[in-house]
This record gives C-alpha cells, sequence and structure tokens, in this order.
C-alpha cells in the first residue's frame, strides 16, 4: 500500500508495528487474532496501518495498544502525563489561591479606608459649628 494512502504517518504505524512485537506476534499469529489477512499482518509489521486495520487492532487490543502509542508518539507513559496534568492544575490552583488573599486584603483595605473616610465625614458635619450639614 502507497504511503500517500495512510492515514497515520509512518511513526504511528512503525509503533503499532513496535507493539506486535513486543507482544511477540508473528505476520501468521497477528493476522488470526486481529481478522486481517497476512500480507496485511506482514505490511504493519513493516510499519504500513491503515485506518481499518487499526481499528481492528485496537478493538482486540484495547488500552494496552493506545497507552502504548501514547508511551511512543508523545515520549511518555500515561501515568507521567498525567502527573504532569495534574501537577500543573496544582500550581494553577495554588497561584489562584494567592491571588484571592491578596485581592480579600486589598479589598479590606479599600473597605477600611472607606470606612475611615466616612467617620472623618461624620466628625466634621457635627464640628463643623454644631450643626448637621444637609
Amino acid at each position: 500500500m502507497p504511503l500517500d494512502r495512510q492515514l497515520f504517518p509512518r511513526d504511528i504505524a512503525s509503533s503499532v508495528a513496535k507493539f506486535l512485537e513486543q507482544k511477540g506476534l508473528t505476520a501468521k499469529q497477528a493476522s488470526v487474532r486481529y481478522s486481517i489477512d497476512q500480507t496485511t499482518a506482514e505490511n504493519i509489521r513493516k510499519g504500513v496501518c491503515g485506518l481499518g486495520t487499526l481499528l481492528k487492532i485496537v478493538l482486540t487490543e484495547g488500552r494496552d495498544l493506545w497507552e502504548s502509542l501514547g508511551d511512543e508518539i508523545y515520549g511518555e507513559t500515561l501515568d507521567a502525563y498525567e502527573e504532569r496534568r495534574l501537577q500543573k492544575i496544582m500550581e494553577e490552583a495554588a497561584d489562584a489561591q494567592e491571588r484571592l488573599v491578596r485581592l480579600r486584603a486589598r479589598r479590606e483595605a479599600m473597605d477600611a479606608r472607606a470606612d475611615h473616610a466616612l467617620s472623618a465625614l461624620d466628625r466634621t458635619d457635627v464640628d463643623g459649628g454644631g450643626r448637621e450639614h444637609g
């Protein structure tokens, strides 16, 4: 099958081939396991894989295949990715908490200045000749 007809770039197809190799599957065993013809199985082992074939492999292998592909394509395991993602969320949450503390402190300071200004106005109204301004 020519490469221009392949749905996936060579690195993904090569990753599928590596997955089969890690499982120790020969082309003949893969053809039986995934219900594909032997020529297609041989092509997979060479790093050539179309969508229909990949779907058959996914349906058989499930999450093991996706994790293997992710490890190969992204260079990290699913667990490492999830740890990195959660660490980023925790750092963002800590930053948000710090901003919230600063905003609350600023609001309290503004409220205190406003209370002080109102008190000063009240004293001015009373002290300004003993009569209130209205």
